[in-house]
């Protein structure tokens, strides 16, 4: 089983010159994201690998992530970015190498929900607030995954599943 933590990029300025791919993280996005990533480090089993959209609010959020979780290097995925199709997201996932643990993705909605929701198998779209932080037991072999906790609300806060 890998654990897979998926993440929606945090608070982020309206689409100005630059374009919605260069919108970057507010102050208060970036401090809701440092929160979460101190909920993220105390709940769960080490992250080995981050990987994220390239667009900059994502960017950022991954980088405050990988600060909090300890984690080096954050790698930016072009098919992570929206519109991305499900099986590329899994794709990705899927090309992981074997021994990575726990991979965390920061990337955008309806992406996110979407493909949390095919993985999980729910009935309706899990849906992710700017922020949101699902973690997820994936079976890389048939894809089944089982939700484990989200960290969702303003403030922040840790809800495991079943809670």
């Amino acid at each position: 089983m890998m654990t897979l933590v998926l993440v929606r990029h945090g608070e982020a300025e309206g689409a100005g010159f630059g374009g919605d791919e260069h919108r970057a993280l507010t102050e208060e996005g970036r401090r809701y994201v440092r929160t979460v990533g101190g909920l993220l480090a105390g709940a769960m089993e080490p992250v080995d690998a981050l990987i994220t959209s390239p667009l900059v609010r994502a960017v950022q959020t991954a980088e405050i992530l990988a600060g909090a979780l300890g984690l080096d290097e954050v790698v930016a995925r072009p098919e992570v970015a929206f519109p991305a199709r499900l099986e590329q997201l899994w794709q990705v996932v899927d090309e992981v190498p074997a021994h990575v643990r726990g991979l965390m993705m920061v990337g955008h909605e309806p992406t996110l929900g979407v493909f949390a929701s095919w993985l999980a198998e729910a009935a309706a779209t899990i849906p992710f607030r700017t922020g949101t932080a699902l973690t997820l037991a994936v079976d890389r072999r048939t894809r089944a995954a089982r939700v484990l906790h989200v960290i969702t609300g303003r403030p922040a806060t840790l809800t495991r599943a079943g809670a």
